[in-house]
């Protein structure tokens, strides 16, 4: 049978050879080591990676080196990798796959970068013929790391340890019909150490401001959270949410959409469970519709709160996010005033636990919409909420004094409020958007409230 591979080789009928050495890797075939070798050596691409492929797959380790010191003199120092990467041809694209392994002497060409980076030799075998060097990044990963997660695709020339793809559109939609995520840029140590530790605990910032503005407090997040951002992977374009300096003074709902998206990249890019621990520079009334986004029972969450020159975890909700919905029988920290007693089917309430005054516009909004008007503030917390105080409480206290509302029947609600922006993207995550709640946010430039989103409208992850 050996004769038949031999022969379809001899007469350039390589298609039928492949077929036949994937037989011989499914156990239909036997071929003898003569003719692996003979393969091995054959000039057609497809030919030597299904020979190799086969090879490993079948023969003992023992018996495989032996065979790639009798076809290429040399000896194999690590046990065979797969991979794949994306190539461009013209206007189209594809998947190319190559399998690779250590050696004992260097090859130099085209793997001299890699042998770089592995300080051993490396002995390569692709599927097909194509142009360029973004193989580079994913062969040198597969050697030191393996196998990327199933979700991932990778593609550059290395620059030492560092590496960068061309034709990043393209790629990126070859990736994207692949069901993957194309990572073009970064250094490949720090990628591997981040995929292979799982580091779970990924910092977002969320930030009204230009750009540079962001990245001081990202930074101080990143150190606080212990995390060290992966260029062009998990970096700030990705974890550093950019609001305008200024937000318009109606409908949010675009920006909160953005949102949703930007978690979901998240949670898709990075391919083991994570807490997203988040610091927030926003209007508050963004903040809340923020926690929306995210819900509770979805995505472990951890919120910070700056303060002397400081991040501060005040919010843990990783280990259970549930426990801001729990119905509480008493309020240690929030009182209800309430003026309710009209025959109507509309509340306007009125949070503070800060010291921006809201009951006054409360009453205003409660005359205007013909509603009950409901106060529930904290009396002893107005001038703010220190640290040593339970802020996770707060927020549970928060949100059992708005059911206590809501279950009077009303069927409308607006909602202004004054609180710390973790309390609200907190209390954002218990309300959901069940509620028909009309939030209204103050404009300094207007010097009064407007409304910006309804609750009911915001999408979740």
């Amino acid at each position: 049978m050996s004769r038949t591979l031999k022969k379809l080789l001899e007469n350039g009928k390589t298609s039928l050879a492949v077929s036949y050495l994937k037989g011989f890797e499914k156990g239909e075939a036997e071929i003898d080591r003569e003719t692996l070798v003979y393969a091995l050596k054959n000039p057609d691409h497809k030919v030597k990676y299904f020979a190799v492929k086969s090879a490993y797959k079948r023969l003992s380790e023992s018996e495989f080196k032996k065979l790639l010191k009798e076809a290429f003199g040399v000896e194999a120092e690590s046990s065979p990798v797969e991979f794949q990467f994306p190539v461009v041809n013209g206007n189209s694209g594809e998947i190319a796959k190559g399998i690779a392994l250590l050696v004992n002497e260097k090859q130099g060409g085209k793997v001299f970068q890699v042998e770089e980076l592995t300080g051993k030799g490396v002995l390569v075998f692709f599927d097909r013929e194509f142009s360029g060097d973004s193989f580079q990044a994913p062969l040198a990963y597969a050697l030191l790391y393996g196998e990327l997660p199933e979700n991932l695709l990778l593609s550059g020339k290395l620059y030492g340890e560092n590496f960068s793809a061309d034709h990043m559109k393209e790629k990126e939609e070859i990736a994207r019909k692949q069901g993957k995520t194309l990572i073009g840029k970064g250094n490949i140590r720090k990628l591997g150490d981040f995929l292979k530790g799982e580091k779970t605990e990924i910092p977002l910032f969320i930030g009204t401001g230009e750009k540079e503005s962001l990245k001081q407090p990202f930074e101080l997040l990143c150190r606080t959270v212990n995390f060290e951002p992966v260029e062009g992977y998990a970096d700030k374009e990705l974890l550093i949410f950019q609001l305008p300096p200024i937000l318009p003074s109606e409908n949010w709902l675009p920006l909160f959409e953005k949102f949703q998206k930007r978690v979901l990249e998240i949670k898709e890019k990075i391919p083991f469970p994570i807490s997203l621990h988040i610091a927030l520079k926003t209007p508050i009334t963004f903040s809340f519709g923020a926690g929306i986004v995210i819900g509770t029972g979805k995505l472990p969450v951890a919120l910070y709160h700056f303060e002397n020159g400081k991040y501060h975890r005040v919010i843990d909700l990783t280990e259970d996010s549930r426990q801001i919905k729990r119905r509480r029988r008493e309020l240690l920290y929030i009182e209800i005033v309430s003026e309710a007693g009209k025959e109507t089917d509309t509340a306007v309430v009125a949070l503070q636990v800060a010291s921006h005054e809201t009951r006054r516009k409360g009453e205003e909004l409660a005359e205007k919409f013909n509603g009950d008007f409901f106060y529930i503030h904290a009396p002893e917390l107005k001038g703010g909420v220190p640290l040593s105080e339970n802020w996770t409480e707060i927020v549970a206290e928060l949100y059992e004094a708005m059911n206590r509302v809501y279950d009077r029947g009303y069927r409308k609600f607006h909602l202004i409020m004054s609180v710390p922006n973790p309390i609200a993207f907190a209390l954002g995550m218990a309300v959901g958007n069940y509620w028909d709640i009309e939030v209204w946010s103050y404009f300094k430039e207007l010097k009064d409230y407007r409304p910006v989103f309804n609750a009911g409208e915001i999408p979740n992850i």
